[in-house]
């Protein structure tokens, strides 16, 4: 039997990933230096990207790269560009029906908790949240599997009575560590990676059905543990 649903943030509830790369591309055109995807796609959804980009871009150039100010630019890009965001398809109707099943609904990011309290508050859906667990929680963020194994034993649920909601093959990896049921849906920025890991992937939230989902997964659970 199903009983929770875990979320990631960045990517799989609203689109950040996409701005975020955008706002440094533009950060580090100061430096005239071009940022390219396959170059900050090596790191999206884990911890310290820009400070490994920073690095990467200094040893490319030869150039000292001033981290603040990069963060500055990057920031006035950002607001600009995240105005009005909602969220992704799907996401809004998959968070009804986990309340309408009565399921424990929780949040597991590696970006700290003023960022996500901001956006849950944002796009309106922080009533949704059983809990919410953020970096500021854990000792090790992802692909370590600590946010899970936290947020469902928050819930007092077994790995396979939950289903982890991912973008990133740096948080289906963490999901899967933590044993929970890993569903990805890519973000734009994930979409040519490899999820082999996963238990399904998909293109957008709007397609999954989740009592049908709910439904095959709680029939692998049964005959799991008959064989």
């Amino acid at each position: 039997m199903i009983k929770a649903l875990v979320f990631d943030l960045d990517g799989t509830i609203i689109d950040t990933e996409e701005i975020t790369f955008e706002s440094y591309k533009q950060a580090f055109q100061y430096y005239d230096f071009e940022l390219t995807l396959d170059v900050w796609e090596k790191w999206v959804g884990a911890v310290g990207t820009p400070q490994k980009v920073c690095k990467y871009v200094a040893e490319q150039t030869g150039k000292e790269i001033d981290f603040q100010k990069i963060q500055q630019l990057q920031d006035e890009v950002f607001s600009q560009l995240i105005t009005d965001k909602e969220p992704l398809p799907g996401v809004i109707n998959m968070l009804e029906a986990g309340k309408k099943a009565d399921l424990k609904i929780g949040l597991a990011t590696n970006s700290g908790s003023k960022w996500a309290n901001h956006f849950l508050s944002m796009l309106k859906i922080k009533d949704y949240f059983d809990n919410v667990y953020t970096f500021d929680h854990i000792k090790q963020p992802k692909p370590d599997p600590e946010i899970y194994v936290k947020s469902i034993q928050h819930f007092n649920v077994a790995p396979r009575e939950a289903i982890a909601f991912e973008d990133s093959v740096v948080g289906s990896i963490a999901a899967k560590r933590a044993k929970l049921h890993t569903i990805v849906v890519p973000s734009k920025l994930t979409k040519k990676a490899t999820f082999d890991h996963a238990d399904l992937k998909i293109d957008s939230m709007a397609k999954l059905d989740l009592p049908t989902l709910i439904n095959e997964l709680s029939s692998k659970i049964v005959y799991e543990s008959i064989s």
